[in-house]
């Protein structure tokens, strides 16, 4: 019988993904940025998003960093991808 391990950045990977980002990829850094995108805010901040991150990052015990977050504003453009729209965005560096 094996068992299946996995590393701390793929398992931040699976969780995270139950947070419901618009989208989720690595940067140059090799962190990972999500992006919740946006018409009307609703009441919602960017902390907010940071806060649900760190929580299932820490209630995993997977080490992690929080190197930036933050809201971009744009103007309405139909069809533009998440990252060229308005959003909340969370940087997050997996591991040590």
């Amino acid at each position: 019988m094996t068992t299946k391990t996995t590393n701390p950045r793929s398992a931040a990977r699976q969780l995270l993904a139950d947070l419901l980002p618009d989208t989720m990829a690595a940067n140059k850094r090799g962190n990972l940025v999500l992006r919740w995108s946006f018409f009307y805010t609703m009441g919602r901040t960017a902390q907010r998003y940071v806060k649900a991150v760190t929580a299932a990052l820490t209630d995993h015990g997977i080490p992690h960093t929080i190197v930036d977050s933050g809201e971009v504003w744009k103007a309405f453009s139909g069809g533009a991808s998440v990252s060229q729209q308005s959003h909340f965005y969370v940087e997050v560096k997996v591991g040590n």
